[in-house]
């Protein structure tokens, strides 16, 4: 397995893509919850994009996902947006099947929230094998 980029280390995840007015709302969910959340199945992200790498060696680009997430804290929709250039649909269609299985805690009221993931190859590796 090649290294996630630096996009996927923990300083970036930090720093990054959940939109800050929609974790101000009081919804329960706040921005670092988010990249726990995304962090944590950040292995699977990595699956993913590795199938893809398979296929492309030089494929990079970026997955934009909305995914509401319900008051038990269950995401119950995750779809690729408008944002997305990633040009693998087998790629994108894992990583948006990953958001759904984001967990929260409970909450008030429902969210949408958007995330933005940047994947591009490792600089001087090859691609995964399997």
């Amino acid at each position: 397995m090649a290294p996630l980029v630096l996009a996927w280390s923990l300083a970036a995840l930090l720093s990054s893509p959940v939109s800050s007015h929609e974790t101000a709302l009081g919804t329960g969910i706040s921005r670092e919850d988010v990249q726990k959340a995304v962090a944590s199945y950040a292995g699977s992200i990595q699956d993913c994009y590795d199938a893809g790498l398979e296929k492309n060696p030089k494929l990079r680009g970026r997955v934009a996902v909305s995914f509401e997430v319900d008051e038990r804290g269950r995401v119950t929709k995750a779809s690729s947006t408008a944002g997305t250039s990633l040009d693998d649909k087998d790629a994108v269609a894992c990583i948006v099947e990953v958001f759904g299985k984001l967990d929260f805690e409970e909450q008030p009221n429902p969210v949408t929230l958007n995330y933005s993931l940047l994947l591009e190859p490792p600089k001087d590796e090859p691609p995964p094998k399997k």
